[in-house]
């Protein structure tokens, strides 16, 4: 209408009530909020070392023949890697890694290797040569299996007494397959080296041990260091 006046528009301010439990619950929450994201960077930029771990590498030595198309090296990365002080006062090594999928039995990935290091440092390192009894070592990869023993070889260790013991080895080894009808067979030699980053837990390591001395691979006493048994 003409003459008319424009509606007033009311300037009013909308009061916050504050509310005491409602700030109490945000700043927690902003404060628990602020400590997991500290959390999950501590836990990025934490070394991964809690239980040890390792490289190994594998290859099978056949000088006779060789595949055009075959594996030349088979690497194992173990998650898991401990040494500790037997009985004997030996110095005892031990990795593995596993892997299992849907179908446990047909896609289960396994990888066991222990080393049996006779005496102990003097100091903070050492150098062992390898024999017969050293090393014991065990693979699965789904149905196919296969296990290995050291012939020969040398490790190098250091930093020993603390919680982490470091080391490195090369060795030659014979290496057998499981067939269903003939049992282990295919006896053939194998390089292998590696290096490694090991917790002090002897309980856990002689579980791995364990495994890797199944069906007569036990090694016996420092006694049998020149017998080839299990493995001829």
């Amino acid at each position: 209408m003409v003459g008319s006046r424009p509606p007033r528009r009311h300037n009013r301010k909308i009061m916050r009530v504050p509310c005491r439990g409602h700030d109490e619950l945000c700043g927690r929450w902003r404060a628990l909020s602020g400590i997991g994201w500290a959390l999950i960077a501590a836990a990025m930029l934490a070394p991964s070392g809690c239980a040890g771990s390792a490289t190994v590498s594998v290859v099978p030595l056949n000088f006779q023949r060789i595949s055009p198309t075959g594996q030349l090296i088979y690497e194992f990365a173990p998650k898991e890697c401990y040494y500790w002080i037997n009985d004997a006062q030996e110095l005892c090594i031990a990795m593995t890694v596993e892997k299992k999928f849907l179908r446990p039995g047909v896609n289960q990935e396994e990888f066991h290797l222990s080393l049996v290091l006779e005496g102990l440092p003097a100091g903070d390192a050492r150098t062992y040569p390898f024999n017969t009894r050293t090393v014991r070592g065990r693979n699965r990869q789904g149905l196919t299996n296969t296990r290995f023993a050291s012939i020969d070889g040398v490790a190098a260790v250091w930093d020993f007494g603390k919680d982490e013991l470091h080391g490195r080895f090369e060795f030659r080894g014979l290496q057998q397959s499981y067939m269903v009808l003939m049992g282990w067979a295919y006896t053939k030699q194998v390089l292998c080296f590696g290096e490694f980053t090991a917790r002090l837990n002897r309980e856990k390591g002689e579980a791995i041990l364990l495994k890797t001395e199944k069906e007569a691979m036990r090694r016996g006493s420092a006694d049998d260091r020149n017998k080839r048994e299990p493995m001829e």
